[in-house]
């Protein structure tokens, strides 16, 4: 069992004032990272206020992107970026500022997904399934260049990794074992043999861990049961191994993120629409389409019935979100 020690406390994050329009867009100003089709294809990162305010579309091209993140100096954002029309997806640095991409995988025909920044920023993890189907777990420097897989000896499939916001030696992954069964599990990266089953059954294949920034809880999204299109939102406490069901709702599937003070969850939920509007967004399985907008959504950790939504544009998809917190210092 991991020790479950939380960081310390994240310093003061810098105010939060009137932007000018000559300074660089920074996390500090638009902390939530997010895609949105706005009514359009293909899906473009957006970052916005921690409110909701102040919507800001950072790329305009012909990818399509998921999963922007932060990192964790809060210059720029790692993302997916569709590289093909069969759905092939790649990593990639996006400039805030003016929305130009670099790709950092290979060019190779895997299809790289959920990319995750060290505490130090200065690598990034992200899972990548070849042509055997078998979804691996690989890192890299932020600049590119060479990569190593995480855990050379798991013949298993293995993804969506997450690390520490303040502990490099914590990476959250998800895993499959022989007979099918999935559980989230813990792993330092300098020494991958030593390996943590965290849900231990307790959850139907639960997946896209999210570290809150103390380091001292995890959320994840699940199966509801195996005969339901929902999902389940759960909270587990590392010290107490205590799980916590949050929520039970029609829930994409996309990493949940947590508020910089670990009150909230953002997550992003369907919705049906009154007019028949379509959303379209490349999935993993190719096009999906329906009556249907996706929103982000807040949760109270602790109140979980008083969800409000944060964005809402009947005609637009707005998902898979990520929420910047100030970088925390280690425990000693």
């Amino acid at each position: 069992m991991i020790s479950g020690a939380a960081c310390q406390a994240a310093s003061e994050a810098p105010e939060q004032g009137t932007i000018d329009a000559d300074v660089l867009v920074r996390a500090e100003h638009y902390p939530i990272a997010f895609v949105s089709n706005l009514g359009a294809l293909p899906p473009q990162v957006h970052v916005m206020r921690e409110d909701g305010s102040e919507v800001r579309q950072v790329t305009d091209d012909s990818l399509g992107y998921q999963h922007p993140v932060w990192s964790p100096e809060g210059s720029t954002l790692a993302a997916m970026a569709l590289q093909s029309a069969g759905g092939r997806f790649d990593i990639v640095l996006v400039s805030p500022s003016d929305g130009s991409s670099t790709r950092l995988t290979p060019d190779t025909p895997d299809n790289e997904a959920h990319p995750s920044w060290s505490a130090d920023g200065q690598r990034i993890a992200y899972a990548s399934t070849g042509d055997d189907g078998i979804e691996r777990i690989w890192l890299m420097s932020r600049s590119g260049g060479q990569i190593r897989r995480l855990i050379p000896g798991l013949q298993e499939p293995h993804g969506a990794p997450q690390w520490s916001w303040c502990d490099s030696s914590r990476l959250a992954f998800s895993a499959t074992d022989p007979n099918g069964v999935q559980d989230l599990w813990s792993v330092d990266p300098e020494h991958p043999e030593l390996r943590t089953n965290l849900s231990r059954g307790r959850a139907l294949r639960p997946r896209l861990a999210s570290w809150a920034p103390d380091g001292a809880r995890l959320a994840f999204i699940s199966a509801a049961r195996a005969d339901s299109a929902n999902l389940r939102l759960y909270v587990l406490e590392l010290a107490s191994d205590e799980l916590t069901l949050i929520a039970e709702d029609n829930f994409i599937e996309a990493r949940p993120a947590w508020s910089p003070d670990g009150r909230f969850l953002l997550v992003a939920r369907e919705v049906a629409t009154d007019d028949g509007a379509q959303y379209l967004i490349r999935a993993s399985d190719g096009l999906s389409r329906g009556a249907l907008s996706v929103e982000l959504w807040l949760v109270p950790v602790d109140d979980p019935g008083a969800a409000r939504a944060l964005s809402r544009r009947p005609d637009s998809f707005d998902g898979f979100g990520s929420w910047y917190a100030a970088p925390a210092e280690p425990n000693p």
